[in-house]
């Protein structure tokens, strides 16, 4: 027998059939697995549709038999691979055999692409078949297929389809994809290019390609049906105007950034001359609108250009500068000023409303295009009214600094009192600070689920929904476990990755190690609910974390404060279903994560009437949430092993935990461009010995902790694991070496502000934040400073030496904290942002740094209107020798504009 018969044979037997099977099963079986779609046809020829449905089961069967997981054990890889595809070769005719709807067949075929094993190609027997057959429903089975089925490799079937069934196909959008796909990958270009330019289609389908965003990946670069396109449109093949059109309409949907870009690189590449723009003047200037930068200013100098050469009416041209000029990009707002002015000065009938177009880039933060349209808007005052000049008088002194308001009042020659003098006006004061409310137990299973079902979505936003959820776990355990599963069973059913604790491959998180603790309260940890008992973390370690960092496709080499939550949640998994299941000690009374002593004392005191002790871990957590200092708390009577600890802890006898210096950015860059090898041998080093006890960990867990692989850090609860010690919580938060160590979290900043005073390391993580280049981190820094401004701890000094060091480490950082400090100011702490700015200024611009840094143009405006709001009247030397320099740079410019409010009076 040859190697084809011996796969034939094999396939049979793996789909299930041998020779004492039925005679027409076991022939049906042999000629699907040989890979002839001819002999296939020929077995179907005449058939009656009654027949044809018996081997409907067979072909599912069949199916099922050549997936990738159903190799026999003894069968090799290259015997699997060659019965493979013989079987693809027959499977889609013979579906178009047998089924009995359109609908019944095109599901069928999605199943076997599913499985990769969908092969049109056999055109000639499914033409035999389907003329052979003439089935009533055969017009409908182009649309089934087209609506059912993925796009790659179906036009060829479809085109079949139709021409046997003498149908047209229509344009739907299901259709012109799928003709699309057919020419987006090739190996060889030059073909594909004639067979594109040979479509009789092409120019009834090439314009519909652009209503389907799905299509953006034929329009890359590289593309050959992009490129074909482009020259069919110059060669006449494909109508200019409809291409036109429709790249039109794909840029104004908007979409990804990526797929916008390829889009106007194709509309930029038909080179639209003025006339055709100004024919589609209305689209165009909807798409100033656009979300992309590069959008916006391609179209503008589009309408400028077509307006510079006088194709363009007034109103059009008027209406598309309004727009332009609110646009975020600098470039873009400084070439509308040019055309409003050229505008202006061509229609002096108008020029009211041309200046107050130019005046809308008051609201911007750059500073040389407010001075620019201040200097634009005086240039035409003349042709002003009175009431004009006072709105706009009044315009600036809503968005410009106090010194260029006062120079536009001048300008416009306004009358009033200069804002200069008017200290301390312009910013709010901060809102008093409210403490954050302690969160109330969860009050019934019901409850629970419900937050379990958010806590899989989102992170918390503090350490008191992950207790409240431990606590309420314990609780109902043990006073309703029936309505504890009741509740959460079906939440958890949608979320149980069905692991177990010593079976999982990869390091458990504190997300899994919720999911596992809810799952086995609901009933669905079969096997851990059989063995309740107390487990130390020793146990728990080489269950729940050393387990997936020795094997498993993500390991771990560095311990992490998530640790803490997992195992915490890990020894309530171990412990649930106990009969004498003691209440957790360790819920904080204060939303910071703090224990009063007195109350730990009570519980502690509970446990003992009940004749049981705590958990050891959750009252290991207990200990270090207590103060520094304890006072006189009671601690008579208390007798029990958790009791006598807890007398000791109170009396001094208490781990030791470092004092942590936070490091700078510049030496957190330098590890970083080192690389993170040493790091995460020190790492290795440090976690040979796995720790005994929960308070092992607290010493070693804040310096590069590690990254927990499903982004589940939940870095809100770490300032709670040692409330009296922020400055460790502010170590691990301050962000890591490498891709492996955790990520800061917007959250967290502000939870670490509503406990930390100023020697914490508070300030050092709002300086990260608020330079970040994430834009969540920054709102977020912002959110922190104002918390610690709201609580008197905002110090100037502290916040300024941690920016000045974050602008040491990144190029750019000074233009993204300009615009946060501007925030942080106008939340009400003006005078505190001006005292950190007026601390920066000599240590950020030259010659304190050998290059202008970026943004400090921006920077010392933002001290220009702090110092005018706030009435600073004390000259920086700094700024003043930066302010005498020869030339007219932006920078010298901003200098000499602050230095004149300094001196001002």
């Amino acid at each position: 027998m040859n190697t084809q018969g011996a796969v034939t044979i094999g396939a049979a037997t793996a789909a299930g059939l041998t020779p004492q099977s039925s005679p027409e099963d076991f022939t049906f079986t042999l000629r699907l697995t040989g890979g002839d779609a001819k002999s296939v046809a020929d077995f179907f020829q005449g058939m009656a549709e009654k027949e044809r449905r018996t081997y409907i089961k067979p072909l599912r069967e069949f199916l099922r038999s050549i997936g990738w997981r159903t190799m026999n054990q003894d069968e090799n890889w290259r015997d699997f691979h060659q019965r493979r595809s013989l079987a693809m070769r027959t499977l889609t005719p013979t579906a178009l055999a047998v089924f009995s709807t359109a609908s019944a067949t095109a599901k069928f075929l999605r199943s076997a692409q599913r499985s990769d094993s969908f092969d049109p190609s056999q055109t000639a027997a499914i033409r035999q078949i389907l003329a052979d057959r003439a089935p009533a429903w055969l017009p409908d089975l182009p649309a089934a297929l087209l609506e059912t089925l993925e796009p790659e490799d179906l036009y060829r079937l479809v085109e079949v389809v139709g021409d046997v069934a003498q149908i047209p196909l229509p344009a739907t959008r299901e259709f012109v994809r799928v003709w699309g796909v057919k020419y987006r990958w090739t190996t060889d270009e030059d073909r594909t290019r004639d067979q594109i330019l040979a479509d009789p289609r092409l120019a009834e389908l090439a314009p519909l390609v652009f209503d389907d965003d799905e299509n953006d990946d034929l329009f890359p670069a590289w593309s050959v049906f992009r490129r074909t396109v482009l020259s069919a449109v110059k060669e006449g093949k494909v109508p200019r105007a409809e291409v036109l059109d429709a790249s039109l309409r794909r840029l104004l949907r908007g979409g990804r950034p990526g797929a916008l870009q390829d889009h106007l690189a194709f509309w930029t590449a038909l080179e639209p001359v003025d006339g055709e723009i100004v024919e589609r003047v209305s689209s165009c200037i909807s798409l100033l609108s656009s979300q992309s930068g590069t959008v916006a200013r391609t179209f503008l100098a589009a309408l400028k250009k077509a307006s510079d050469a006088g194709l363009l009416d007034l109103e059009p041209a008027l209406e598309a500068a309004s727009i332009a000029v609110t646009r975020p990009e600098k470039n873009v707002v400084k070439t509308t000023l040019g055309w409003l002015d050229s505008l202006a000065a061509g229609n002096p009938a108008r020029a009211g409303q041309m200046v107050g177009a130019i005046a809308t880039a008051f609201s911007g933060q750059a500073a040389d295009l407010q001075e620019r349209a201040v200097k634009l808007v005086g240039k035409h005052a003349k042709a002003l009214g009175e009431d004009e000049r006072e709105r706009l008088a009044a315009e600036a002194r809503i968005h410009l600094a106090p010194d260029l308001a006062a120079r536009l009042a001048g300008l416009l020659k306004v009358s009033q009192d200069s804002p200069i003098d008017d200290a301390g006006l312009g910013y709010p004061d901060v809102a008093p600070y409210v403490p954050r409310p302690l969160l109330p137990p969860i009050g019934s299973p019901a409850e629970l689920a419900e937050v379990f079902g958010a806590l899989m979505h989102a992170d918390p936003v503090e350490a008191m929904v992950f207790e409240r959820m431990l606590e309420a776990v314990v609780v109902f355990e043990r006073t309703d476990p029936a309505a504890l599963r009741e509740a959460l069973a079906p939440v958890v059913e949608r979320w149980w990755p069905g692991w177990d604790w010593t079976k999982d491959q990869s390091a458990v998180t504190p997300r899994t190690a919720m999911c596992v603790l809810v799952a086995a309260a609901a009933g669905m940890g079969g096997d851990a609910r059989r063995h309740p008992h107390r487990a130390g973390v020793k146990q728990l370690w080489s269950r729940a974390r050393a387990r997936g960092w020795g094997i498993g496709w993500w390991r771990r080499t560095r311990t992490t404060p998530a640790d803490f939550l997992i195992m915490r949640a890990a020894e309530v998994h171990a412990a649930l279903g106990m009969p004498d299941l003691p209440p957790l000690v360790s819920v904080p009374t204060s939303p910071t994560g703090a224990i009063e002593p007195a109350v730990l004392a009570a519980r502690l005191r509970q446990c003992q009437a009940q004749g049981c002790e705590p958990l050891e871990a959750d009252f290991h957590q207990a200990l270090l949430r207590l103060p520094e200092d304890c006072g006189d708390v009671d601690v008579s009577g208390l007798t029990s092993k958790a009791g006598v600890r807890f007398a000791a802890w109170v009396a001094g006898e208490r781990i030791v935990l470092p004092q942590p210096r936070i490091p700078d950015a510049e030496e957190r860059e330098e590890e970083r461009s080192r690389g993170h090898a040493d790091s995460r041998r020190r790492a290795m080093r440090g976690e040979d010995v796995v720790p005994e006890t929960l308070l092992d960990l607290a010493p070693g867990v804040w310096r590069e902790p590690d990254h927990c692989r499903d982004q589940s850090d939940w870095m809100a609860c770490w300032p709670a694991i040692v409330p009296s010690r922020p400055d460790l919580a502010a170590l691990a938060m301050i962000g890591g070496v490498g891709w492996s160590t955790a990520p800061p979290s917007p959250e967290s900043a502000v939870v670490l502000a509503e406990q930390d005073g100023p020697q914490g390391g508070t300030h050092q993580v709002i300086a990260a934040r608020l330079a970040s280049d994430d834009v969540q981190l920054r709102a977020s820094g912002v959110d922190a400073a104002l918390v610690l401004a709201a609580r008197g701890l905002l110090e100037p000094a502290m916040l300024s030496a941690a920016l000045t060091s974050e602008l040491r480490a990144s190029a750019s950082g000074l233009r993204r904290l300009v615009p946060a400090l501007r925030d942080v100011a106008n939340g009400g702490a003006a005078r505190a942002v001006w005292e950190t700015v007026a601390l920066m200024l000599p240590r950020v611009v030259p010659p304190a740094v050998p290059k202008t840094l970026s943004g400090t143009t921006e920077l010392l405006v933002l001290a220009t209107e702090l110092a005018g709001t706030l009435g600073v009247r004390t000259p920086i030397a700094t700024v003043g020798a930066l302010a005498e320099k020869k030339g007219g740079s932006a920078v010298t410019n901003a200098a000499r504009r602050l230095e004149a409010v300094l001196r001002a009076g």
